[in-house]
Formats: C-alpha cells, sequence, structure tokens
C-alpha cells in the first residue's frame, strides 16, 4: 500500500496510564504495530521523546515518532490546526487518525478520528464548553472533515447520528478491547485468597471495587451513600476506589467531607493508579465491582473487570447497558438506593457473583485487541477507499448467527409482540433485534413490550426520522455482517432468516434480497419484487400483487426494485452505500436504494425460499402531508437515476400537469403535490452533481 497513517496522539500522552483513552491508544498502536498492515505509521506526541513503552516500535522501519509541540497562549486553537496541517503536509501523510477528536480543518490528507462519547452534547454541566468557540469548531471538523468517524461503542454511533447529523454511512463501530486478561493469565475465582492482601482487605472481608473518578456524572457519590447504607447490614464492607482521575481540590474537600459525613473513613481505601498485574488482582479479589456512572461510551474499567471475571453492577443505560448485557446486574435507578438494592443479595450470595462472574468472562471474551484493531484498519482502508481485507470482525454470536435485526415501529404497539416472536424463533436465532421506536403517543406501550423481551434492544430517537431516518438508525447501531430491515406488521415465516442469508453468502454480486410478501389475512401475494421504469410517465409493476400463493415459484431471480421492509443485505455494503436517503422520510426510499445498489453492478433479488406476512393496515385517505413526500422523493429519485432524456417530459408532466389536475379535484393534495415537486426543483443542483458520482463513478 506504501501510503503513511499518522496518529495524533499529542493530547493523550501526558494522562495518567490508569486512563482509558490513554490505554486504548497504548493498545492500539501495539496492535497497528504487529498487525503487518502494509501501512506506514507515524506517532505524533507532544513530548520529546516517545513514551518510554514504546520505545522499541522506532526501531522498525515502518515506524517513527513525530515530535509536534501544541501551541498555547494567545489564538493557540486556530494556531494548532495551522501547525498540524503544515506537519501533516511535511511528513506526506495520507491519513490522519485524530485519537482525540482533534480535527485540523485545513488537514491536506484524509482524515479518520475517533469518538469516545457525547457527553458534552448530554450533561448541563458541559454546557458552557458546549458553546465555546473550540468546541465548536471541533465539533464542525468532526462533521464535515472527517471522513470516517470510529465510534467506540453502537451507544456513540447511536448518539453521533442523532446529535450531531452525522449519517450512519460515515461511521465505523469499532468496541475497544481488553489486553488485561492477557496480562495478568487466567481469570480468577470470586474472592480469590490473598488477592487483596496488597490492600490490607483480609480474605473473606465483603469488598466492593470501583474507579476512583470525581467527574460529576461519574456519580461516585451515589455509590458512597450506597456504602453508608450497605454497612447498616454488613459492617466490615470495604470499598476500594483505583486509579485517580477527574480530580480537582474543589472536587477532592468535598469527596473527603462525605466520606467523613458517612463515616466511611476506614471502609474506603483509596490505591492510587495500579500497574496491570494489581488491577488484575483488584478486579479478582473484589466480591462485585461497581461502576456507578451516569452514561458512558463505552467503559473500559467494566471490560477489565468483566474480563477477570468479576461480578459487575452498572447502571442499565447508553454503553454500560451494551457491554454488560445479562453477564452482569444492570440498576435501573443509579441513586443510592438503587445500588444498595442491587448490591446487597450479592454480598450473601458467592454461588451467583461467581455465576455472572464466568458469565462475564465469555462475553468479554468478544472484545480483544485484534479485533479492535482490525476494525480500525478496515476504517482506514475504507476512508483510503482501499480495497477491503475481507469480512470484517464482529462480535461473536453464541448462536453462530451473524443477522442483525431491525424492526421499525411506530404507533402500532398491538402488532409487535408477533413480529418480534417470530423473529426469535429464527433458527439459527440472529445476533441481535433492535426495536428503532420512532417517538408516538404509544411508544410508552413499546417500552413494555419490548421489556418482555429480554435479549431486544431498545432505540428511540429523540423524534419521528420516518422510515428512512429510522432504519438508518437501527443500520448504525447493528453489528451482524448481515442486516435484516423490517416493520413491526411483518411476520416472517420459519427459516426466512436464513435463506436470505444463504443468498447473501452463495451470490457475491447481490447486494439486496428480500423473500415473498403475503397478506397476512387472505394469503395472497403482497410483493415479489417490482419492476420500475422511470420514463416520461413512471412505471411500477408489483409482481404478482394479489395473485394467490400457488407455489409455482423458480430459484431467486433479479428485479429491478425490493420493498423498503423485509430486505436483508452486508451491513458493510449498506453502510458504505450511506444507507436509505433520510432526506426521504418515506415513500421510494426503496427504489431509489435499489437504483444505487444497482448502479454499482449488484443486483436486488427475490428468494422464494423465504417467507412473510405483512399484517393489512386499516383503509385510509392518503394525507396531503403523505402526497407531498410521495411527489418529493418520486422528483429526487428521477434528477438522481432517470435517463436525462426523459426528464424535460417528467417535469412538464409531474411538476405541472399532475398538480393543477389534483388541484381542481383537491385543492389540499394539489398544493401538496406542487410543494413536493418544487422541494426537489430547489435541490435540483446537488442532486445532479450527485446523479454523476452515482451513475458515472466506477462501481
Amino acid at each position: 500500500m506504501n501510503r503513511t497513517i499518522a496518529l495524533d496522539f499529542s493530547t493523550l500522552d501526558t494522562l495518567s496510564p490508569g486512563s482509558g483513552q490513554y490505554r486504548y491508544v497504548i493498545d492500539l498502536v501495539r496492535g497497528l504495530a504487529d498487525a503487518g498492515s502494509g501501512y506506514t505509521f507515524a506517532l505524533i506526541g507532544s513530548r520529546p521523546e516517545i513514551l518510554p513503552g514504546l520505545a522499541d516500535l522506532v526501531r522498525r522501519p515502518e515506524w517513527r515518532y513525530v515530535h509536534w509541540p501544541r501551541a498555547g497562549g494567545w489564538a493557540s486553537e486556530y494556531r494548532n490546526h495551522v501547525g498540524l496541517a503544515r506537519l501533516l503536509r511535511r511528513e506526506r501523510v495520507d491519513l490522519l487518525h485524530a485519537l482525540h477528536g482533534f480535527v485540523p480543518v485545513i488537514a491536506p490528507c484524509a482524515v479518520v478520528a475517533t469518538v469516545y462519547d457525547l457527553m458534552y452534547e448530554l450533561f448541563p454541566d458541559y454546557a458552557l464548553a458546549v458553546r465555546s468557540r473550540p468546541y465548536r469548531i471541533q465539533r464542525w471538523g468532526l462533521q464535515h472533515r472527517a471522513r470516517r468517524l470510529i465510534a467506540i461503542s453502537h451507544t456513540t454511533a447511536e448518539d453521533a447520528v442523532r446529535l450531531w447529523g452525522i449519517p450512519p454511512g460515515r461511521i465505523d463501530v469499532v468496541p475497544l478491547g481488553c489486553a488485561l486478561a492477557d496480562a495478568t493469565g487466567p481469570a480468577r475465582a470470586a474472592g480469590a485468597a490473598g488477592a487483596l492482601a496488597p490492600f490490607g482487605v483480609p480474605d473473606g472481608t465483603p469488598t466492593l471495587g470501583a474507579p476512583m473518578n470525581l467527574e460529576p456524572r461519574k456519580n461516585l457519590t451515589a455509590l458512597l451513600r450506597a456504602v453508608a447504607r450497605l454497612r447498616e447490614a454488613v459492617p466490615e464492607l470495604r470499598l476500594l476506589l483505583h486509579g485517580r482521575a477527574a480530580i480537582t481540590p474543589p472536587r477532592q474537600r468535598e469527596f473527603d467531607r462525605i466520606v467523613a459525613e458517612l463515616d466511611l473513613e476506614r471502609a474506603v481505601i483509596q490505591t492510587g493508579v495500579l500497574d496491570d498485574t494489581t488491577l488484575g488482582a483488584l478486579y479478582g479479589g473484589v466480591t462485585a465491582y461497581v461502576f456507578p456512572s451516569l452514561y458512558e461510551g463505552f467503559g473500559l474499567p467494566l471490560l477489565e473487570a468483566m474480563a477477570r471475571g468479576a461480578c459487575v453492577v452498572a447502571r442499565g443505560a447508553s454503553a454500560m447497558a451494551e457491554l454488560v448485557g445479562d453477564a452482569g446486574v444492570l440498576v435501573a435507578e443509579p441513586d443510592a438506593e438503587g445500588f444498595a438494592a442491587a448490591i446487597l443479595p450479592l454480598l450473601s450470595d458467592p454461588d451467583r457473583c461467581r455465576r455472572l462472574g464466568a458469565r462475564a468472562i465469555e462475553r468479554a471474551a468478544r472484545y480483544t485487541v485484534t479485533r479492535m484493531v482490525t476494525g480500525t484498519l478496515a476504517s482506514y482502508d475504507r476512508a483510503l477507499e482501499q480495497p477491503a481485507r475481507g469480512a470484517q470482525p464482529v462480535a461473536e454470536s453464541p448462536s453462530g448467527a451473524d443477522v442483525s435485526v431491525v424492526v421499525l415501529s411506530y404507533d402500532r404497539p398491538h402488532l409487535l409482540p408477533a413480529a418480534l416472536a417470530a423473529l426469535e424463533a429464527q433458527r439459527p436465532a440472529p445476533r441481535e433485534i433492535l426495536v428503532v421506536d420512532n417517538p408516538s403517543p404509544r411508544s410508552a406501550e413499546v417500552d413494555r413490550v419490548v421489556l418482555g423481551h429480554p435479549g431486544v434492544r431498545l432505540i428511540r430517537p429523540p423524534r419521528n426520522l420516518g422510515f428512512a431516518g429510522g432504519m438508518n438508525l437501527g443500520l448504525a447501531a447493528a453489528s451482524g455482517r448481515h442486516v435484516f430491515l423490517t416493520e413491526d406488521d411483518i411476520i416472517v415465516e420459519d427459516g426466512a432468516l436464513a435463506a436470505l442469508a444463504a443468498r447473501l453468502d452463495a451470490a457475491p454480486s447481490c447486494g439486496l434480497c428480500a423473500g415473498v410478501m403475503l397478506n397476512h389475512g387472505a394469503g395472497t401475494v403482497r410483493a415479489a419484487g417490482m419492476r420500475i421504469a422511470l420514463g416520461g410517465v413512471f412505471r411500477q409493476e408489483n409482481l404478482r400483487a394479489d395473485a394467490p400463493d400457488d407455489g409455482a415459484w423458480s430459484g431467486p431471480y433479479a428485479v429491478d426494485a425490493l420493498p423498503g421492509a423485509g430486505v436483508m443485505g452486508r451491513r458493510d455494503q449498506l453502510t458504505e452505500l450511506g444507507g436509505f436517503r433520510a432526506e426521504f422520510f418515506m415513500y421510494y426510499e426503496d427504489v431509489e436504494l435499489c437504483a444505487r445498489i444497482r448502479a454499482r453492478g449488484w443486483t436486488v433479488d427475490i428468494v422464494p425460499a423465504a417467507r412473510a406476512r405483512h399484517v393489512e393496515p386499516p383503509p385510509g385517505r392518503s394525507s396531503a402531508a403523505l402526497e407531498f413526500h410521495k411527489m418529493k422523493n418520486l422528483a429526487a429519485t428521477y434528477l438522481l437515476h432517470a435517463p436525462t432524456a426523459v426528464l424535460p417530459e417528467f417535469g412538464l408532466r409531474y411538476g405541472v400537469l399532475v398538480p393543477l389536475r389534483t388541484l381542481l379535484r383537491d385543492p389540499r393534495r394539489g398544493v401538496a403535490l406542487a410543494r413536493g415537486f418544487w422541494w426537489a426543483g430547489l435541490r435540483a443542483p446537488r442532486l445532479l452533481r450527485e446523479r454523476r458520482r452515482v451513475l458515472y463513478s466506477p462501481p
């Protein structure tokens, strides 16, 4: 490849070695060095000499260290943008990996940036920082300058889509890996003998472990108050706090005051920063490891504790729920009462702690440094438009299946149970089922339905994103090699997912596939693919619509387009394409996506062996809003994909004649159609520029 990747470590190489971001970079750099990627690497640091722990890297011909003293003082933010851009040009860098969000807006190369979390956008404590010019410049760089974003969890990816408007197709979810298990040997038995002796804790003493982090969102005060409550029932309880993060003199004074107020001076032991071996012993020796944080983009200490077989307790939200799953105890209310109620039963039930610890080891084994490095290299390859290195790493599924299912829900909670039950009955079972619920007056009912399906994950955007945006949000959160996109009114039949996945595996030229969709009540064919003609008159033929299902089907066959729901594709391909066009909201988003897929040289196929049933909606009259979306999306699809020769006739017919005729019969619909056409007309220059990329770029 002979291309140079620069990794900007300059804002992190002065952090405590115990910090999660520091550990991430060290593990990533060492993993990249051992991966044999074919790239040359330049590690940019603020120190005059490379960190001692990485000094051996510069003895390798493909690695070099570049000292960059960041500017301080007057206009330093702007000077650093210019300074880093000059350095990248001088070092002939092809791609910059921004490891801490600083993206030079005038970078002379492609940029990949790691995004850890969006806490500044979520907590009012950071409102002043969010309004600051440096933060706004940094956010703009991530939104508009970075070619790829590496999100360290699906939670972070979803937040980036929801809060920053990042297209899902630009985000690569690459979870952190854990090297601690390799560094400390086999996992422990709960409360291993002598493990806590270095901290002055005798064997058999009930002990909790937690990180010493005084940032408010880390919620350590709630844990201290929970320990005070627990000591009323278990007076000998100890709390080991490891590390030292986000500590300022005022925060330390407040911490000391609370410890004294709760009479915890003898119960709380601050260990300071520990080396990997000693930290592994702490994880392995405590009765339970508690992570009281309110929000996390990942939660590396949790993963490390799980890798060492700790029984973990954390809040059941954000990336913590994603990471822990059923391998620990998740707390709904992250206050003193909630944590105390969750921890107390564990202190008297060592068998349960051991079972959870064993489950945690299995779950943590999915998060390896090798997978993290492979996913990072894949992001580099995409940013540099290099050929794929093969199947991308994803966490292993106990079932062996590699299909993520995205179920779009909106205002129909009564249909969701049947849809979920049919998906859960598939064999092999899907890797994961994600319900994306566009907010509606009945969203609380959707919550209750999902609670009845413990393996199902609920995602709810802050507003209704429509069909296209909702499906894209699910696609960004998916982790399987294949993704099945469906809706709450579709009931898949036995073996449907396996048949669709088999088609994708057997036919590399197939970009998207779907089964035969039947009408649930009548049993007749609802959808078996579409033939589309983008001529002066738009023609759409739904193949075998309303015909009886007589079983006279041949093998898989190619069509022009598939319905948007009930389809399966490869996650990396759909992500690269950007998913559905989010601005379409609903209607014709499926036709447009299939046109893009076919422009790449792939086919869209019907697989008759896969069947699903569609629950017919009650009859209703189309609203003006729906007519608006139909017309704007149809016109945009023509501008993107129709032969140039038909555009004048289409414009006259659908931009003038159809709205005028409709206006005479139904003024509201006529106005909606006219608005839809002019919506597309105003965006015609941008759409036509994109048309050239879609139609005339090589696949």
